[in-house]
């Protein structure tokens, strides 16, 4: 595992996500190695319908949730490595089913190791939703460092969420 050449951390921008952010930085600061921001978009399901008139377009729709979450990475990105010197950070956004995309990007980028947050969800929720996280570390090739999620009273991540739409 050591020495770590390339940390992946995917983010969903959710405040676990951040948490998770925030070790990556710290991680790939001590070990002066790279640090990749990555979000995954979740494809938007069609159903073909017998009419021949689209209201909805979704592929513009889904190039619109792309570059957005890109913008919001780089900007992240710019902001990380200006408060962290000597931090190099760079971004990718795919669109993907989010745990199969993260296993698949840090492939990829040959990750030395993936820092992803956990959202805390337990019974019903976790069962009706399941848990990317648990996914992650079940299928990656490489360590995977789990941050859990802060509790409710526990102040939030430094790094505040972007949440404008695009």
């Amino acid at each position: 595992m050591l020495p770590l050449k390339t940390i992946l951390c995917p983010t969903d921008f959710s405040v676990p996500s951040h948490e998770a952010i925030k070790a990556g930085v710290e991680l790939a600061t001590h070990f002066n190695t790279e640090l990749i921001l990555l979000n995954v978009i979740t494809p938007v399901p069609v159903v073909a319908t017998a009419y021949d008139h689209q209201v909805f377009n979704v592929p513009t729709y889904q190039h619109d949730l792309e570059a957005h979450a890109e913008a919001q990475l780089k900007n992240m990105a710019a902001r990380l490595t200006a408060e962290a010197p000597g931090l190099t950070a760079s971004t990718r956004t795919i669109i993907f089913e989010p745990a199969y995309g993260i296993v698949q990007a840090a492939a990829e980028v040959k990750a030395s190791l993936i820092v992803i947050a956990t959202h805390g969800q337990s019974g019903w929720r976790r069962f009706l939703f399941g848990s990317v996280t648990e996914k992650v570390v079940k299928m990656a090739a490489c360590p995977v460092l789990t941050i859990r999620a802060p509790e409710a009273e526990e102040e939030p991540a430094e790094i505040p969420p972007d949440n404008q739409g695009p």
